[in-house]
């Protein structure tokens, strides 16, 4: 009977037929097996390969972690037909640290850090998901190792440094020569709850391979009077902010209120009213 590598501890796989695991800490795919031949073509090797080579400081934190465990070991008797099971017994100093519980800091607790709050952002969860008791019970289940972290923990610090890790991927997308022209849009909307209002602005570009991209460049806080002037101020600081140069702005889709139409003109920009406000 086979046991399970300690490589696992890095690695995902979305079904145990597909011939490529990712790595959970840098989130590379790799492959452990060919294409078509089935899970007895699969290798761990290519894995610990890559540990080895990318990530040698936590690989050899597993390996020892792992060490202080044995695998149960099989063997089968030819004369009576029977399965002998022989497994390491631990002492109790042995028994507690291979339980412990990775720190917060940890290549892998991070990786699955980075999971949870992409899953907030793509399924609009809220930061309190981190505290219902299913969400606490699944991940004891999934990785029993990981200590997950309080709420405030997402919001301040890994809502931000994730924020800032797609700022530098988008930023270098605008920065790309091929990008000449980009257009926008934008809305003003209220809050329910705080009763705030707020401004966005996306952009919309198409690369010369036809790839069109689109990003969510800014949401601010609009407080006081909502003037055509106002607005036009909000504008321009968000695309200095990211930037971009008068040259480039393409166009500008906004609702049909007076204050948004004339926010456009002074800032001499095209714009026109956005089809679906139209048909609400």
């Amino acid at each position: 009977m086979a046991t399970q590598s300690f490589v696992w501890a890095w690695f995902h796989v979305e079904d145990k037929s597909d011939s490529a695991a990712q790595c959970l800490i840098c989130e590379k795919k790799i492959k452990r097996g060919r294409d078509g031949k089935g899970q007895k073509s699969f290798s761990t090797s290519p894995l610990h390969t890559h540990m080895k080579t990318h990530h040698q400081e936590e690989y050899k934190k597993g390996k020892k972690e792992s060490e202080l465990v044995s695998p149960a070991t099989y063997s089968i008797q030819p004369k009576e037909k029977k399965i002998v099971a022989m497994k390491k017994q631990l002492s109790i100093e042995d028994s507690l640290t291979s339980k412990k519980i990775w720190d917060i800091n940890d290549s892998r607790s991070r990786a699955i850090h980075k999971k949870i709050i992409k899953m907030m952002a793509v399924d609009n969860q809220p930061f309190s998901m981190v505290e219902d008791d299913g969400f606490i019970d699944l991940m004891a289940h999934l990785r029993p190792h990981y200590l997950l972290p309080s709420r405030r923990y997402f919001a301040d610090k890994m809502l931000l440094e994730v924020y800032k890790e797609l700022r530098t991927i988008v930023q270098d997308e605008l920065a790309e020569p091929d990008g000449d022209y980009i257009s926008f849009t934008s809305d003003i909307w209220t809050c329910s709850v705080s009763k705030e209002t707020f401004i966005s602005l996306s952009g919309h570009w198409v690369k010369k391979d036809f790839k069109r991209v689109n990003a969510v460049l800014c949401g601010s806080h609009f407080p006081g009077s909502h003037t055509g002037i106002n607005i036009v101020e909000m504008f321009q600081n968000m695309w200095d902010d990211w930037g971009i140069q008068e040259v480039r702005w393409n166009l500008l889709v906004r609702d049909g209120a007076a204050n948004m139409s004339l926010g456009g003109d002074l800032a001499d920009i095209n714009s026109i009213h956005c089809t679906v406000h139209r048909l609400q």
